[in-house]
């Protein structure tokens, strides 16, 4: 082609081949970005235009082109209704192919535009609210359903396929997902046979507690959205209607492209209905890596990413999909010592149907002194709650935060008093580590210690401090790319998502408000957005520990310092939780 060009075209071609080459690579190690905005929404008639700033807000930091909106919205106690302008503006302002997904609570948490992190608090707080989260994810493939309780719909990988609008040539490796109000029944049901079909998924989420519930880009459509000249909550001016866009081609003008924010009824078919799923069950986000055509199915091969055909393909960045459930959990004093427990007492089925081996405390002592009295009372005083156990050196045993933050094997019984004692129940997942933990206090130097635990602000704080930064810490860095806030004018590659339980909030932190969020967005320093529900969807605690980082399958990395982290294919299951919160990132 360039054989009868001079050495001047041929130099420009030259350069031209390298900036494609350069733009290619680019465009292939692009990194995820994320951005997120809180605002808060006075009444019906504002809604729209308030919503409206908080989008602007958060699309003025994303490329032009997004994969997925995470929306909360906080329902007022009035009978006021926010939900459906907030969802209209949604509707108008984000870019063709955006899928949405979310869900109302009476309570949320987000970072506001100036870059401060903010709760409407759920027992305190009668304001309504939205909490966004925008992302973009290169490599992945996302998905937004919308569906309800079948017959057989979690039966098989086929099955969950289906339900989710999933085809064969993708593996999903996270699941966000949000229940209406009422569904509670349902939750473990779908959660089984999740973990059955993708073992590598991790999945998070909680049940809507707003007046409104679940929306998605999925549910069943309404009218479309009219065509806008003028930003959401104007009017438009009077008079004859403006020529379209293309009008100036004709007459030998550059049409001038329209701002991003001023969709239009097209813009709004491109990018789905957002529309409450008032008739749905559950809705969700899927974000899932491809798979070649060809070989074992991907259940088969969840853990083998990026290796032959049949698997996940490895993208072309590192991904981090993960999450931790944190349940605030303190140990009381004192610390007991030289706990002797009696086995071969039969099994306890708990209120799911779990059978769980019993054993009984026989005998304990604190600082020297027989204490088996003052254990059960302290059971006894709380509620019949959980008692952790270690082994340790006699002269040092430690507490329960130290073993915990140290990641040092610890057991934890539920437990219960009764006139003779204390009785305490164990999971099957720690009869292993049962079994290990009092093979080694058999040892002379060794003994068996024990703190009766509590839920308290500390513990959740402490969790936080353990966990959150290893979770938000970007797996690699690309050039320009930032882990600092994205509300204060940089791009984020990593966001957290957090689901806390309406039980909590300020009351939970001695009537202070935003405590939760402050220390998420500190801790973190990545955009986030929350939702205060009531029930949890979260891993479950690592065998013989009570929180750990759960990583997709292909989707994450060390948590570093130490702490225990592994792949959810590894036995670490979600659960519906109460009392807690979860974290889960997404990024690279």
């Amino acid at each position: 082609m360039l054989k009868h060009c001079s050495a001047k075209d041929a130099a420009r071609a030259a350069v031209t081949c390298h900036r494609l080459l350069a733009a290619r690579a680019g465009v292939k190690q692009e990194h995820a970005v994320f951005s997120g905005s809180m605002a808060y929404l006075s009444d019906e008639d504002c809604a729209a235009d308030e919503a409206a700033a908080a989008c602007d807000d958060a699309l003025s930091r994303m490329p032009a082109t997004l994969d997925f909106a995470l929306a909360f919205i906080a329902t007022p106690t009035s009978e006021e209704d926010v939900v459906t302008p907030v969802l209209a503006c949604l509707r108008r302002r984000l870019p063709p192919g955006t899928k949405v997904v979310g869900c109302t609570g009476r309570g949320i948490m987000g970072v506001l535009p100036d870059g401060s992190a903010a709760e409407i608090d759920p027992s305190l707080d009668s304001r309504a609210g939205l909490s966004l989260l925008l992302g973009r994810v290169p490599g992945l493939q996302v998905h937004t359903f919308a569906a309800r309780r079948t017959e057989g719909a979690w039966d098989s990988e086929a099955a969950c396929r289906k339900w989710l609008g999933l085809g064969q040539g993708v593996q999903p490796l996270s699941l966000t997902l949000f229940t209406r109000s009422g569904c509670s029944y349902l939750i473990e049901q779908c959660l089984d046979g999740m973990h059955t079909a993708f073992p590598g998924m991790v999945i998070t989420g909680g049940i809507a507690s707003g007046r409104r519930n679940v929306f998605s880009t999925t549910a069943s459509a309404l009218p479309p959205a009219p065509h806008l000249s003028m930003p959401a909550g104007r009017d438009a001016p009077a008079g004859p209607s403006p020529e379209p866009p293309t009008a100036g081609i004709r007459k030998g003008l550059r049409p001038r492209r329209a701002p991003r924010s001023l969709g239009t009824a097209a813009s709004a078919a491109a990018t789905g209905q957002i529309n409450e799923a008032a008739d749905k069950h559950f809705v969700g986000l899927v974000l899932c890596t491809p798979t070649c055509p060809t070989g074992p199915s991907p259940s088969a091969a969840a853990a083998a990413v990026g290796t032959s055909c049949g698997s996940p393909r490895e993208a072309a960045h590192p991904v981090r999909l993960g999450a931790f459930t944190a349940r605030g959990l303190c140990g009381l004093d004192p610390v007991f010592h030289d706990i002797n427990l009696a086995r071969g007492l039969g099994n306890f089925v708990d209120g799911h149907g779990q059978e769980m081996e019993m054993v009984a405390v026989v005998s304990a002592s604190s600082q020297g002194v027989p204490s088996t009295g003052q254990l059960a009372e302290l059971v006894d005083a709380y509620g019949d709650g959980d008692l952790a156990l270690w082994v340790a050196d006699r002269a040092s045993p430690g507490t329960y935060t130290e073993r915990l933050t140290a990641a040092k094997p610890i057991v934890v019984l539920k437990t219960m008093s009764y006139q003779e004692g204390v009785l305490g129940a164990v999971h099957p997942s720690q009869t292993g580590a049962f079994d290990e933990l009092l093979k080694a206090a058999e040892q002379p130097s060794q003994t068996l210690c024990g703190q009766v635990l509590v839920v308290a602000s500390d513990g959740y704080l402490r969790e936080f401090q353990a966990y959150v930064p290893g979770l938000a810490a970007p797996a690699s860095r690309s050039a320009g790319s930032s882990t600092s806030h994205a509300g204060i004018g940089s791009r984020a590659c990593n966001a957290l998502v957090v689901v806390s339980c309406t039980a909590k909030g300020a009351e939970m932190y001695e009537g202070e408000e935003g405590v939760e969020a402050k220390h998420l967005l500190q801790l973190g320093k990545v955009p986030l957005a929350g939702v205060y529900c009531d029930g949890e969807i979260g891993p479950a605690p690592l065998q013989g520990q009570q929180s750990g980082v759960c990583w997709a399958a292909g989707g994450g990395r060390s948590s570093g310092g130490g702490l225990p982290s592994q792949a959810a294919d590894g036995g670490t299951k979600s659960r519906l939780q109460g009392f807690t919160t979860i974290v889960s990132v997404m990024g690279s």
